[in-house]
C-alpha cells in the first residue's frame, strides 16, 4: 500500500518571523489552500496573467516578510510564480491584509468575473443575525463530547447538511455580557474583559418547531467554549452567530466521501442522515479510541470507518487505502488542519478530483514544536 504520510508534512517554507508567528500564517495559509482555493486561482490570474487560463490550483510554496512564491498548477504541469508585498509583514493581520489588495487587484482586473468565495462569504456575513438563546438541556454523548440543548432560535432557516453557528459565551465574571438585544457587532465596541468567548459549532439536529437545536461540542480541553460546555448549566445565556454552510456537493454527486475527525462527527452525521437511503456514503472517523466512538443513525449504504488516534495512521493513508471510484464521488471533511490537507491533496492530485468535488476544512491546528 502506498504511504502518502509525506502529504502530511508538506508545508510552506516561511522564514522572517518567529515560531509563534510562523506556526499562525501556516495556519492561515492551509485555510486558504483548501477552503479558498479559487480565490487564490484568482489572484495568480491577474498577478501571472500568462498562466490563464489552464491553471485550476494555487499552492504557497515560500513566504517571508517581503512577498511569497506560488505553485500554479494545471493539467500541463506547474509554473513557479513570485509575488512582492506592496509593505513587509510582520504577522498574520499583515498578510491577510495583503491578500485582501491582490484580491481587489484582481477584481479591478476582472470586474466581471464571478464572486470567489471570499468575495461571497464578505458579502453574506453583512446578513448573519445574532441569535440570544438558552441552555435548555445537557448530556454526555461520549467520555469527550457533550450534547448542549439551545431554545429559543424562532423563525430561522434550516440550511441542513453542515449547518454551522458560532457560538459565544460570556467571560468569567461578567455573566451579564450576553442578554436580550446583544449582537456580534457589540464585540468591537465592548470591554476586552467583557467580550464573549466564541467557537464554530455544527447544528446536529434541529427541532424548529420548538426553537430548539443541538450542538455537540468535543471537550478537548478545559478553558473557551469547550470548558464552558463541560460544565453548561439550564438557564445558561449565549449567542449564535449564523447560521452558515459549506457543504455544496454538485447537483451529478451519487455517492459521498466524509473525512473527519471529533470536531466533524455532528456534519457527517448530519449529512448521512438526510440522503436518501440507497444513497452511498462512506465516513472515515478519526477519534481517540473504541471508548470515543459516536452515535451516528446509518443505513445499508453508508459504511463508517473508526479511525483510532492511537494507532498513528495518517488519514490521508487510510484514505489511500480505499478503493475509490471518484466518478460523481463528492468529498467533505473537517478535521486537524494539516490533517485535512494531507486528504485533499491526494483527492485532488492523486485521484484527479475537481475543485468543486473536494471541500476539506481545518477546523484546528496541532501545535508546531
Amino acid at each position: 500500500m502506498p504511504n502518502f504520510s509525506g502529504y502530511r508534512e508538506r508545508m510552506a517554507e516561511i522564514t522572517g518571523f518567529s515560531d509563534t508567528v510562523t506556526d499562525e500564517l501556516h495556519h492561515v495559509l492551509e485555510h486558504l489552500e483548501g477552503n479558498h482555493g479559487d480565490t487564490l486561482v484568482f489572484i495568480a490570474d491577474a498577478t501571472a496573467p500568462s498562466s490563464n487560463p489552464w491553471v485550476n490550483e494555487v499552492e504557497v510554496v515560500e513566504l517571508d516578510p517581503d512577498g511569497m512564491v506560488l505553485d500554479l498548477i494545471g493539467p500541463h504541469g506547474k509554473l513557479r510564480h513570485d509575488v512582492e508585498f506592496t509593505t513587509p509583514l510582520s504577522g498574520m493581520m499583515d498578510l491577510q491584509a495583503q491578500l485582501f489588495g491582490l484580491l481587489t487587484q484582481a477584481r479591478t482586473a476582472n470586474p466581471d468575473a464571478p464572486l470567489t468565495s471570499i468575495e461571497e462569504e464578505i458579502q453574506g456575513r453583512a446578513t448573519i443575525r445574532t441569535h440570544v438563546v438558552t441552555v435548555a438541556a445537557r448530556r454526555e454523548v461520549s467520555p469527550s463530547m457533550v450534547e448542549i440543548t439551545l431554545a429559543g432560535l424562532d423563525e430561522v432557516e434550516v440550511r441542513g447538511g453542515d449547518e454551522f453557528w458560532y457560538l459565544m459565551i460570556p467571560p468569567e465574571g461578567a455573566p451579564d455580557a450576553i442578554s436580550d438585544g446583544f449582537s456580534m457587532g457589540d464585540i468591537e465596541s465592548m470591554p476586552e474583559d467583557r467580550q464573549p468567548h466564541g467557537a464554530s459549532y455544527t447544528t446536529r439536529r434541529r427541532r424548529p418547531e420548538q426553537g430548539e437545536i443541538d450542538l455537540w461540542i468535543h471537550t478537548h480541553h478545559d478553558t473557551g467554549v469547550a470548558g464552558w460546555a463541560a460544565s453548561a448549566e439550564p438557564g445558561d445565556t449565549v449567542a449564535l452567530w449564523g447560521p452558515r454552510d459549506a457543504y455544496q456537493p454538485p447537483p451529478d454527486t451519487t455517492h459521498h466521501l466524509l473525512v473527519i475527525d471529533e470536531t466533524g462527527v455532528p456534519a457527517a452525521a448530519a449529512i448521512v442522515e438526510s440522503l436518501p437511503n440507497d444513497h452511498p456514503a462512506t465516513i472515515v472517523a478519526e477519534i481517540a479510541d473504541a471508548g470515543h466512538e459516536l452515535p451516528i443513525e446509518t443505513n445499508a449504504a453508508t459504511t463508517v470507518h473508526w479511525v483510532h488516534r492511537a494507532d498513528g495512521r495518517p488519514l490521508a493513508d487510510v484514505i489511500a487505502g480505499l478503493d475509490l471510484d471518484v466518478e460523481g464521488l463528492y468529498a467533505f471533511g473537517a478535521a486537524e488542519s494539516r490533517d485535512i490537507s494531507a486528504v485533499r491533496r491526494h483527492l485532488r492530485r492523486d485521484l484527479g478530483m475537481s475543485a468543486d468535488a473536494v471541500h476539506m476544512t481545518g477546523y484546528w491546528r496541532r501545535t508546531v514544536t
